[in-house]
């Protein structure tokens, strides 16, 4: 999300700036712009991504089984359709 933000020149990328960091609420916000823009598999990639690195990464509450199955679904679907 940061990386498309920063190559459409969205105005999160200012807002950034100004507190030299991506929070939480700027994320969601880009990808509320983005979704508007793209439709709504942007959310659905981006609420994945979410989970993966809050409960597999942060939380480590997550399994490697399920990591696993979901990047081999992310995988997939990106393949056949790239956005």
């Amino acid at each position: 999300m940061k990386a498309i933000t920063i190559a459409l020149n969205l105005p999160y990328v200012e807002e950034t700036k100004k507190i030299d960091r991506w929070s939480t609420e700027l994320l969601f916000k880009t990808v509320n712009a983005l979704v508007k823009s793209f439709g709504e598999d942007i959310r659905n990639w981006w609420h994945t991504a979410w989970v993966l690195h809050v409960e597999g990464f942060h939380e480590a509450r997550l399994g490697s089984d399920h990591v696993a199955s979901t990047y081999k679904h992310i995988e997939a679907h990106m393949i056949s359709s790239p956005p």
